[in-house]
């Protein structure tokens, strides 16, 4: 979808239907264990690096955590990325492309 869309697809451009079935991108899940402690859990399908740079998807994930650790959820938690950060794509790479970056662990710092 582009943001100036208005309603969801019906089809595809093969004349596909889309969106039978929405799925979610997170959920919650509340449980008892044995012996009455109870607990949360909170997950999601999105959360990649290039994810991150989008502010709602980083208030989304910073939500999800107060509310697993029963905390109240604070109206306009700040959620701005703290210092540089510049995500690499992801994929699949060659066999020898991180052995050819010949990093070292001190080099992660």
């Amino acid at each position: 979808m582009k943001p100036s869309d208005d309603e969801l697809a019906t089809e595809n451009n093969q004349g596909l239907k889309v969106n039978d079935v929405l799925m979610p991108i997170a959920w919650t899940k509340s449980y008892m264990l044995a012996g009455g402690k109870e607990g949360r859990a909170f997950t999601s399908t999105i959360g990649s690096a290039s994810d991150m740079m989008n502010e709602g998807v980083r208030r989304l994930l910073v939500n999800g955590i107060f509310w697993t650790m029963d905390t109240p959820v604070p109206e306009s938690a700040n959620v701005d990325l703290v210092g540089e950060f510049n995500p690499s794509a992801y994929g699949f790479r060659e066999n020898g492309y991180w052995l050819n970056k010949e990093l070292k662990v001190e080099d992660l710092h």
